[in-house]
């Protein structure tokens, strides 16, 4: 089992513990949304909060140029390209709570941290900070 205890992440193991510092630079946000979902609309006007995108760009988001823009990786589940496929595929087991969802992930893909459902602008800041 893995969480996030502050910017430590703490992996349990048979009952041993281990804890290891993570940068939020090596973690990566992404949102699972789509077009008909009214939850989804409003959560993305959080996501264009300033202090919400100053949150994100301290992760290991990037554009597809490269650039640090403080935004969240987007997989619409309407769409059906394949790497929206591959996505909903990867995390079809979080998938249970329903849309909106955001995940922090860490570089290898496992999850982290989970939110389901509209948050507003403040409380995807307290999401954020962990």
């Amino acid at each position: 089992m893995k969480f996030l205890l502050g910017l430590t992440i703490v992996i349990v193991f048979s009952g041993v513990v281990f804890a290891a510092p993570v940068k939020t630079s090596e973690l990566y946000v992404i949102k699972f949304e789509a077009s008909w979902c009214r939850p989804c609309r409003m959560m993305t006007k959080s996501f264009q909060d300033p202090g919400v995108k100053e949150l994100i760009k301290k992760y290991g988001n990037r554009s597809k140029k490269g650039k640090i823009d403080g935004k969240p990786y987007v997989v619409d589940i309407d769409k059906r390209d394949k790497s929206t496929i591959t996505m909903v595929r990867r995390y079809r087991n979080h998938l249970t709570g329903g849309i909106p969802m955001v995940l922090i992930i860490d570089k290898k893909g496992g999850v982290l941290h989970k939110i389901t459902g509209y948050r507003s602008a403040n409380a995807l800041k307290s999401f954020l900070r962990l």
